[in-house]
């Protein structure tokens, strides 16, 4: 997850910004960052997933930035419809975050 982390970092960064500069921070984000500022904006794209407490942000993490794309995106192309095929797959991934010892997952 370092792209994504560095990502936010990015994105938080861009919200200080005027106008125009956030124009020139986005239009120089790189292929894999402009994807996932699309996914995250786009309001046609459900991930069918309920709103929960939002976790403190992690510094560090077992799941790959891949994994997470193709998570979300099946989620996005409701690849993952049945409610416990999103559930276990979530599941999934805070189980492996759990393993780590990462004490914000819970």
């Amino acid at each position: 997850m370092e792209k994504l982390i560095a990502l936010k970092h990015k994105l938080d960064a861009i919200k200080t910004m005027g106008t125009n500069a956030k124009k020139e921070a986005l239009a120089n984000l790189d292929e894999f960052e402009q994807s996932m500022v699309s996914l995250m904006l786009n309001p046609f794209i459900r991930f069918g997933v309920k709103k929960y407490k939002v976790a403190k942000p992690l510094e560090t993490s077992v799941p790959s930035d891949q994994k997470v794309v193709e998570l979300l995106e099946k989620l996005a192309a409701r690849g993952l419809m049945e409610r416990r095929g999103r559930i276990y797959r979530i599941i999934e991934i805070t189980n492996t975050l759990k393993e780590t010892g990462d004490d914000r997952i819970k």
